[in-house]
């Protein structure tokens, strides 16, 4: 693997923030503070500087290659991420490259420990070791930011910043998102608790911060009487008249009617404007008494036709009782 010095960066997007001059370094934050000699690091890797979150992944990652190099390298479980031969560069320093010239965010960082544990389930021969973790760095991280962010890079410069030639890197990308079966964005709270372990790990020189106690927030009182505090639910109109104290509970569709329940006749033809009443009232004193209310067009129902009104009145006009004349309601007066 051939590390190349200073290779130009090329965005897709001329929005990306070029990278700075320095490599990351781990200055501390303004919630961050020592005890004990120890660093102390908020429990949200948001807080956390890109610099300890690098020396806690490359310090993983050390872990793992000095535990898989003591085992006896199998020939016939060769992968496509082995190399011939251990790059001359350290995890650490390579970590740093990567993130120096690529512009790696904390997600993409704390993300290749996740595509860890994710490719050793789905690919059972591979592990990690000194020659898989270069190759399997620079990939993870390519497929992490096209997966995690709105900017990254051409597979071109990340070949560059790797080491490796452009089609090694191509069939690299294809092989990972096979393996892992194109599930590459980790939930955040999954990325939270990689970054709490390692922490946890490096109990020499970071610690955590105690938690929070959780608030619970106060129930908003309801005053005394009123209907929701017994019934969460919609209450009619009648119901909490009922519950006030309140004499009248006839209902508001009751009252507003335009209809008398005793006889079935109108009570009130006015609040009818778009109805057409010809009517005889039989009251005791067997006087006959016409009401006709003809207002404007009616927008709803069938009309009432000329013969129909002419009919109407000669009755009305000829005095007739009201056993010979029937009561006439036009049909778009039926009750609501």
């Amino acid at each position: 693997m051939h590390i190349q010095q200073e290779p130009s960066q090329q965005h897709h997007s001329s929005k990306s923030h070029p990278p700075s001059s320095s490599a990351p370094t781990s200055t501390p934050s303004a919630s961050s503070s020592t005890t004990g000699g120890r660093k102390l690091l908020s429990r949200n890797y948001f807080d956390a500087t890109t610099g300890d979150i690098i020396l806690l992944v490359s310090s993983m990652l050390q872990e793992l290659v000095n535990l898989n190099d003591a085992l006896p390298l199998d020939t016939s479980k060769l992968t496509r991420f082995h190399s011939r031969s251990p790059p001359g560069i350290s995890i650490k320093d390579y970590l740093i490259r990567i993130t120096k010239f690529c512009s790696l965010e904390k997600s993409i960082l704390l993300a290749i420990i996740y595509y860890i544990d994710l490719l050793c389930t789905t690919y059972k021969i591979f592990n990690i070791n000194s020659l898989t973790v270069h190759r399997f760095l620079i990939t993870a991280a390519m497929v992490a930011s096209k997966g995690l962010c709105d900017t990254f890079c051409t597979n071109t410069h990340y070949a560059k910043v790797g080491g490796i030639s452009k089609i090694e890197l191509n069939s690299l990308e294809v092989e990972f998102l096979i393996r892992v079966d194109y599930r590459i964005v980790p939930e955040v709270e999954r990325l939270n608790q990689y970054f709490e372990r390692m922490v946890t790990r490096m109990s020499s020189k970071y610690a955590l911060e105690p938690k929070k106690p959780a608030v619970t927030k106060a129930p908003i009182p309801i005053p005394p009487g009123n209907p929701l505090q017994e019934s969460s639910g919609l209450m009619l109109p009648t119901e909490i008249a009922q519950r006030e104290g309140r004499t009248n509970t006839t209902s508001p569709l009751k009252r507003h009617s335009s209809f008398d329940d005793a006889n079935g006749r109108a009570s009130n033809s006015k609040q009818r404007p778009h109805s057409f009443v010809v009517r005889e009232h039989a009251a005791a004193n067997s006087s006959s008494t016409t009401h006709v209310n003809i207002p404007g067009p009616v927008s709803t129902g069938p009309s009432v036709s000329a013969p129909a009104l002419a009919v109407a009145a000669a009755a009305a006009a000829a005095g007739h009782s009201s056993e010979d004349s029937d009561d006439y309601i036009s049909s778009d007066d039926e009750p609501v």
